[in-house]
């Protein structure tokens, strides 16, 4: 019993380190070392969601003007899109299929069909894209149609 008692008196806040009374599983000495805990916790989450985040959208971006509206399959050289600033490491899905794993990022798909090529593709059960999100993404990346 009595190292059960010595425990709780060795129980210190997670913030600002001063000694904790009361309940056996409380963790802040008061409102304000809890408000601040959860607001730095709060801040480094929504850091790594945004960057994650804009580098979705960016690779989005690339497969709209690459694919345009109306086209389903595309096949490209995986050092073009390297070069338009695609992030392979950064996707919003997988997909297993019998011919390996298929990346996803949003309604776009895309599996190595060799060491440098890579094939595109847009999937027909998701929404269509809004034209105006194409036409603001083709004025960002007019030099990319250029170059296809």
């Amino acid at each position: 019993m009595e190292n059960v008692l010595f425990k709780r008196d060795e129980r210190k806040c997670c913030v600002c380190d001063k000694k904790l009374f009361g309940r056996s599983d409380k963790v802040f000495c008061d409102i304000h070392c809890k408000n601040k805990y959860h607001s730095e916790l709060r801040k480094h989450s929504q850091t790594a969601s945004a960057t994650t985040t804009k580098i979705l959208n960016k690779n989005y971006a690339i497969l709209c003007v690459l694919l345009g509206q109306n086209c389903k399959k595309y096949k490209v050289k995986k050092l073009f899109l390297e070069s338009k600033g695609f992030n392979f490491q950064t996707i919003s899905g997988l997909e297993k299929t019998t011919y390996g794993q298929k990346m996803k990022i949003y309604e776009f798909s895309w599996y190595y069909s060799s060491e440098d090529n890579i094939v595109v593709l847009r999937d027909n059960e998701q929404s269509k894209i809004s034209p105006y999100v194409y036409k603001r993404w083709e004025y960002h990346y007019k030099k990319l149609e250029s170059q296809i």
